[in-house]
């Protein structure tokens, strides 16, 4: 085999594997074209050309498509092609020749990746694939069309350089549907076992598409959260979204929707919340309901105070209880640390349904009723977001045959696993943090740069429920793009789309939440939503940010009984282990020994 071929098949493989497994990457969902499609704007879509009516398997089909270059990673894709291409080039030889290959390549390769994560097999064929035009360059900056939309490569070559992306549209491409397996396709791209092989001798570890055990998940999510830049941007030039259904903030009261009341609204709140957690790792949910609003405006305002106390009498510091674990669990802190870097916790937790712990001194105000209550809303809506998340996953991977077993099963699950703070005299094991990040750069030559203060981490929860601040820096690893993005700068874009004028009010943040999936949630979701990979930046210079999240976590002592709660097992070898198995050994189990 030459240096080349082998070089464009390892790059096809580990392109492939970045792309589409399910604890990595997000499945590209096709949207059906109802009408001819000229361009590809903000969706990946699908053209159905020729029916295959004798139902004969053998038959492929014909299909245009439209390929949304961020989703796929055009850029870094042909990059990978073409360096790879130029290691057999001869001397002065013109690399225009080399170039369209790698676009080729990238254009074809990613077309297969997205058929395949939507149950269709292209055709294998060595010469034409496909005709491509509709071919558009992506600002690098912004991530938005930029500039002509050209008809073929050779009009396109000009504009364009390796590594940057690009949309297109595939016409008259070939597939069929397929069963699709990621070892079937390794397999494709390995035919005599050599590559795996060297894989295996070299002490490379051979990807496999689910995880086989706590300590593969564990071990994944340590790759994961080491992946992402630790460098920061500014508010101005982070990524904020876009127009997709995922960024969009989801009603409170669509999440009340069940199966059984609206079968059709249901669906779509389902989508919605899919979307957001596979593709982004977040969901912004935006409060209707007047009251609740008041009270997270009141949460705020506790929140506020404390830290303001402490910024006006700094004796006051010494007075609070140590952050220290509790007896229940060596991972499950209660009380104060000021950890030196900007960074100031508080972290509460509910004994019964109403006592807050820990317990302060006179001098210091806290207001544990407003805890209390929004501990109460915000655990409520984590619940219905993790019900829809583990229903809509049982019915994919067939645990349950219809919506509504696995919605009541999943509704069953986290009112006997999801610790609420309401066991009699139990510690909650679900903090509520205070807590306040500050920018302490004291540079002389004045800079300002944001930086990581809290890096990156996944949470051992089901769900992590973070109010948004009126001061950003909450940054999640948002998978379908491959960057940071800042969930709170695009709540705040909502609000100002939707009241205009009106927009400038203090508490506009009190309305929206953002909801994370955690560890928990990875393995009762059967890998399909990844624990979110998230962190905390700093504010501008001078500024504090304030933050009041939970972390909705397992009660201690229940078990995790699968046909209970998520159906059948279907041979999964991470649902096997832990079948039976008390949260509380599951969340030990998770737990580097670097992580309390």
């Amino acid at each position: 085999m030459s240096l080349l071929l082998l070089s464009i098949m390892i790059l096809s493989a580990e392109a492939f594997l970045c792309l589409t497994p399910s604890q990595h990457r997000p499945q590209q969902r096709l949207l059906y074209a109802s009408k001819q499609k000229k361009v590809v704007e903000e969706d990946n879509w699908i053209e159905q050309v020729s029916d295959n009516s004798s139902n004969n398997d053998e038959d492929w089909e014909e299909f245009n498509i439209g390929i949304q270059g961020l989703s796929l990673q055009t850029g870094p894709l042909s990059q990978k092609f073409y360096h790879a291409m130029i290691q057999n080039k001869r001397g002065e030889e013109e690399d225009t020749g080399y170039k369209i290959l790698a676009l080729d390549y990238t254009a074809r390769e990613a077309t297969r990746v997205s058929c395949e994560q939507n149950g269709f097999m292209l055709q294998d064929s060595d010469g034409d694939w496909g005709k491509v035009e509709q071919i558009q360059l992506i600002d690098p900056n912004k991530g938005r069309p930029l500039g002509s939309i050209h008809g073929s490569w050779t009009d396109f070559l000009p504009h364009w350089k390796p590594g940057l992306g690009f949309n297109f549209v595939a016409k008259g491409i070939k597939a069929k549907g397929m069963e699709y397996n990621l070892q079937d396709v390794l397999s494709s791209l390995d035919t005599d076992g050599s590559w795996t092989e060297q894989m295996q001798e070299s002490g490379m570890e051979m990807p496999t598409e689910d995880l086989q055990s706590l300590r593969d998940l564990s071990n994944d999510v340590n790759r994961r959260v080491r992946e992402p830049p630790v460098e920061a941007s500014t508010d101005d030039t982070v990524y904020r979204g876009d127009k997709r259904k995922g960024y969009n903030a989801i009603k409170a009261s669509d999440l009340m929707v069940t199966p059984l009341d609206d079968a059709g609204r249901y669906e779509k709140t389902l989508m919605h919340v899919m979307d957001a957690w596979v593709s982004h790792g977040c969901l912004i949910v935006e409060l209707e309901d007047p009251d609740e609003i008041q009270n997270l405006s009141q949460l705020w305002q506790t929140t506020k105070e404390f830290f303001h106390h402490l910024e006006e009498d700094s004796k006051l510091e010494s007075t609070l209880p140590k952050m220290q674990s509790i007896p229940a669990s060596p991972y499950a802190k209660l009380g104060y640390a000021n950890f030196g870097n900007g960074m100031k916790f508080l972290e509460t937790r509910l004994q019964g349904a109403t006592a807050v712990l820990p317990e302060l001194s006179s001098d210091i105000t806290l207001d544990t009723n407003t805890l209390a209550e929004s501990f109460g809303i915000l655990s409520r809506i984590g619940n219905q977001i993790i019900q829809v998340a583990t229903a809509a996953s049982s019915v994919e991977h067939e645990g349950f045959d219809d919506d509504a077993d696995a919605y009541n099963a999943a509704q069953h699950m986290v009112q006997n696993l999801v610790d609420q703070g309401e066991d009699g005299e139990e510690v909650s094991m679900s903090p509520h943090r205070l807590c306040c990040y500050s920018n302490n750069n004291n540079d002389d030559n004045g800079s300002d740069d944001t930086k990581e203060l809290f890096g990156a981490h996944t949470d051992t929860s089901f769900a992590t429920i973070v109010p948004v601040a009126a001061v950003s820096g909450l940054e999640v690893w948002d998978e379908d793009v491959r960057q940071w993005y800042r969930p709170e700068l695009k709540a705040r874009q909502l609000w100002e789309k939707s009241n205009g004028d009106s927009a400038d009010d203090d508490n506009w943040h009190a309305r929206y939440v953002v909801v994370m999936p955690g560890e928990f949630l990875q393995i009762v979701s059967r890998n399909e939503i990844a624990a979110a990979v998230h962190r905390v930046v700093s504010p501008a210079r001078g500024e504090s940010r304030l933050s009041a999240p939970i972390l909705l976590r397992g009660r201690p002592g229940q078990k995790l009984v699968v046909s209970d709660y998520l159906g059948h097992s279907r041979g999964d070898p991470l649902l096997e282990q832990v079948n039976g198995m008390e949260l509380q050994d599951i969340h030990n189990a998770l737990q580097p020994k670097s992580k309390k």
